[in-house]
């Protein structure tokens, strides 16, 4: 999830060509964007290409995020000002993060076991 400026970036493996000035994500937990009670796109949906989840997505007007929280001791949930939730749910046993935020000056991740990490230089940006 890209927010803020578009940041151009020569990642030769990304779809787009740029990221946004804050990213929020995970490389390997699954996620679900939530209405009301019901999912409106997860990262399990069964469909035909990358895009076509992508576009699901995009679809989605998220607001602005009013809170970010621990939902279980494994799992983040971000809540948005549109009654957007969007759950982060840790879904593999290793160490790596289950969550991230990529800001413009400052690296935050959540390491299911070890907690939250602050970092005052976001990786992006070396």
């Amino acid at each position: 999830m890209g927010f803020g400026l578009k940041v151009p970036h020569l990642n030769k493996k990304a779809r787009d060509n740029y990221y946004g000035e804050w990213e929020i994500g995970s490389y390997n937990s699954a996620w679900r964007v939530i209405r009301n009670g019901q999912i409106l796109c997860a990262s399990n949906d069964p469909v035909d290409s990358i895009e076509e989840l992508d576009l699901a997505f995009n679809r989605v007007e998220f607001g602005c995020l009013v809170s970010l929280k621990l939902l279980t001791d494994m799992d983040v949930r971000l809540t948005f000002d549109q009654e957007i939730i969007v759950d982060f749910l840790s879904s593999t046993s290793d160490e790596d993060e289950s969550f991230h935020v990529f800001c413009p000056q400052a690296y935050l991740a959540f390491v299911v076991g070890k907690g939250w990490i602050i970092e005052s230089e976001s990786p992006q940006s070396r």
